[in-house]
Parts: C-alpha cells; structure tokens; sequence
C-alpha cells in the first residue's frame, strides 16, 4: 500500500506539470530493489492514456443540463474549479461543448465554498439581492419500503427544498394490523438493498376506512435544513386535525451505533477489496513484463526461455480474464506459481528481469525508461 501511495503522489505531481508543459519527468525511487526510475511522459500520450477517463467527466455535465431543463444556448457563463480544471484537454473539451466559449476559471474552490455559503445563508437571514437567487434541492429520492423490499418513490431527486407533502397510509386487506411501520431510503435504486435505510417509525393511531382496511396520514417535511421530518394527522375526516411529531424519524442512538460498528466492520471488508485489487493489477502488471522481457537483448535469453515467458504471460493474462471473482488467496497462489515457474526456468533473477523489462525503450517514444543515474538518450 505504501508503494501504491508514492506511484500516486509521484504520477499526481506529473499530471499537475502537464498542465503548463508539454512533458513531464517523473522520478521513481523505492519501488524496485535498489532500482531507481526516471520515467518521462509527453502531454500527447497522457491525453491519448486519458481519453475514456475525459469522455466519462464530460457525461454529467450534460446531464446536469437535461435536468435543469436548459440547452447549451441558454447559459451565459461557464465556470469550472478544481484541480482537473486546469488540465489543457478539460478546457478544448468544455469550449468544444460551449461552441468554442472561452471557459472561466478566475475562481479557486476554497473562496467558492465560501461564496455559496454566503449566499445561502444571506438568503435565509432575507439579506439576499432580488437579482440573484438560490437553491438547495435533495440529492436522491426519498422512498418508503414497499412489500417484497422494493421501494416507492415520496420526494424525487433534485426536488428544491423545503418541501412537503401528504401521504397515506393503509393496512393489507383481512389483516388485523394494529399498527403500521414506515421504513424510510435514501436513493434511487429499485430494491431496498441498494439503497441507504434513513430510519423507521411507527403508527399506532389508525382509523377505519372501509372494510377491514385501517389508514393514516403523516405530513413529510423536509426543512431548509436539509432534515426530514414526519408529523402523524389525526382524525382528518371530522376536521380535527391535531399534528403528533414523530421524532423516530430522526435515527435512533441504538442505530447510530449499530451504523457506527457497521462502518467498522466495512473498513476490514473494504482493506480486503483493495488488497485483492491491487494483487490482480500486480499480477497484469508481471504478465506484461514477462512479454516486454522477451524483447530485450541485455537479457540475453534463449529459445526455450523466450517460449516459457510468453507461455506464463498469455496463461496470467487468461487466468485473470476466465476468473474475474477469485479470491485474495487464489490470487496470491496464482502469483506464487509464475514466479517459482519463471525463476526455475530462467538463467536470471525476477528482479533482473523486471529492470530490464522496464528500461526497454518503448518503440513509440512517448514513454521512455532508463535508470537515474544515466544520461537521457
């Protein structure tokens, strides 16, 4: 984990560079034995490497505008902060969708956050301009659970708030109910699961309807505050409305805790996921070395070893495609395996054969590797 950290720092400092020059070179220390690295990357290629990864961030921009109910045409201005922003590419991207816009990026993210809080607040406190106006809306829908764990929609996505509503509650026919539990998600999933539990509460005060159903109406609110409440009406029918605040739908402190110890226990869950992870990425990584290897002649390398080495690579790159769902220790065993193959079958050490893999010149030109102490070719 800790090397996986420094190739992020190290490769964030060269992303960063690319934005004011056309290469970058990126130092490597500690991630070989003894074998420090300098890597040089031009702005062409990182683009190239990059181009789904800018295509995905270009997809919520459009999005945000389809549910705004805008075009392209009706925005006046277009301001982007963040890191990101800065990058070349980012910035053709964003004037190529805005018929070639020039792109505002005067503002910096921290004195942003505080503009909008500003704002928000000065709304509240009606010290707000006429001229400018501001909304907060939900982030997901909010649903109560339906039968069989699927959920019914309440307050869509991005409903501007405060916002409220009535709803009404009834038991199943022929079932003596004497009381009803509302479950409450977050989300925009169809099944329960999938979405996040905000909290339950119960009603104890049902009135006939007709037949052996039994109802009740609770008023939902949702504040300025962003916090949802639920209030129970009763005796609506004879105009005696009398309102029962319901302070279970704020969560519980027994279910404080028990997200508290689930969070917990997701830590280990999730240290497990990213360890699996980069043991898969590891072992993609050593079949690619193993094939780059065959081609340097520093190695020296013989029929039979050139054989065994495109062997163990074509049959790791196949492993990882035909089980997609194996586990840490099936992983680890299947690395354990290439490497005793490889070191038993060739005159070399894995790490010469990574250092060599590594400092052979990629025909292309856009990334060269060679070691510190060298000269560049």
């Amino acid at each position: 984990m800790k090397t996986y950290n420094l190739l992020r720092l190290i490769c964030e400092r060269g992303k960063r560079d690319l934005s004011s020059n056309l290469e970058s070179e990126l130092i490597i220390r500690g991630v070989l034995p003894d074998i420090p690295i300098r890597v040089v990357i031009t702005r062409a290629h990182f683009e190239d490497m990059c181009q789904d990864l800018f295509k995905t961030a270009m997809e919520p921009i459009d999005e945000a505008i389809q549910l705004a109910g805008l075009n392209i045409d009706d925005i006046n201005d277009v301001v982007i902060l963040g890191g990101s922003a800065r990058i070349p590419k980012v910035d053709l991207l964003l004037r190529e969708k805005f018929h070639k816009r020039q792109i505002n990026k005067r503002l910096h993210s921290e004195e942003t956050v505080v503009y909008g809080a500003a704002l928000y607040a000065a709304q509240f406190a009606k010290a707000l301009p006429k001229s400018v106006s501001v909304y907060d809306i939900t982030n997901h829908t909010i649903a109560i659970e339906q039968p069989h764990r699927v959920v019914s929609p309440m307050i869509p996505r991005n409903t501007p708030i405060p916002f409220s509503f009535r709803r009404t509650f009834s038991t199943m026919p022929d079932n003596d109910q004497s009381h009803l539990t509302v479950r409450l998600y977050e989300g925009d999933r169809a099944k329960t699961t999938d979405n996040t539990f905000l909290g339950s509460f119960d009603i104890t005060e049902l009135r006939p309807a007709f037949g052996d159903i039994h109802e009740a109406m609770v008023d939902f609110e949702i504040d300025k505050n962003g916090i949802l409440k639920a209030t129970l009406v009763l005796d609506l029918r004879w105009h005696q409305v009398k309102h029962v605040d319901i302070k279970k739908t704020c969560l519980p402190a027994d279910y404080k805790y028990a997200a508290c110890r689930e969070f917990a226990r997701s830590l280990s869950g999730d240290a497990h996921m990213r360890r699996l992870f980069e043991h898969r990425r590891y072992l993609e990584f050593f079949a690619y070395v193993l094939r780059t290897a065959t081609g340097a002649k520093a190695l020296d390398l013989q029929e039979q070893e050139v054989q065994c080495l495109l062997h163990e690579s074509k049959a790791s790159l196949g492993w990882l495609r035909s089980n997609p769902k194996a586990q840490l220790d099936e992983t680890d065993a299947k690395i354990m395996s290439v490497q005793n193959t490889v070191t038993s079958s060739l005159r070399c050490t894995i790490e010469e054969l990574v250092y060599h893999a590594l400092h052979f010149t990629n025909p292309e030109g856009d990334i060269k590797y060679f070691p510190v102490d060298s000269e560049k070719p």
